[in-house]
């Protein structure tokens, strides 16, 4: 069993996430305690290795023992599963944490702003890899 806080960049909500023998994991308000979703596992990931919520795009990734993650939208309760990233394959994961920011480009028509989400993780090999979609996108070797 595990259990993480998370809080909002933008308007301070925080959240408490907690994964489960069973494999299941339940998002937990901090004030009163109570469920505010639950996410179950597909049948054949019953066991989580750690999981990463990201509030401000309601994704919370679910790293299974095998190595795999779980992409889950936490819009509604219960989540859904939008993926599975067969990581195993390529990487051996140990742990992993989400990140998002908002890159603002400018042209010379107009100025938007960009979401940008990344999953940052790390290997049994001592390396930090960037995963976008599942695919490694950066590595860095940690000695």
């Amino acid at each position: 069993m595990t259990i993480e806080r998370y809080q909002h960049l933008k308007n301070g909500l925080s959240r408490i996430a907690t994964s489960f023998s069973d494999g299941s994991v339940r998002i937990l308000s901090p004030i009163s305690g109570k469920t505010i979703l639950t996410l179950f596992p597909p049948h054949k990931y019953l066991y989580v290795k750690q999981i990463s919520y990201n509030m401000e795009w309601c994704r919370l990734f679910y790293l299974c023992t095998n190595g795999d993650i779980i992409v889950y939208d936490t819009s509604t309760s219960p989540g859904r599963i939008i993926e599975i990233w067969e990581t195993s394959q390529i990487l051996h994961i140990n742990s992993l944490f989400s990140w998002s920011y908002n890159m603002e480009s400018v042209d010379n028509y107009h100025r938007s702003k960009h979401n940008i989400l990344r999953l940052i993780v790390g290997t049994i090999d001592g390396q930090i890899v960037t995963l976008n979609s599942g695919k490694p996108e950066a590595f860095v070797q940690v000695s």
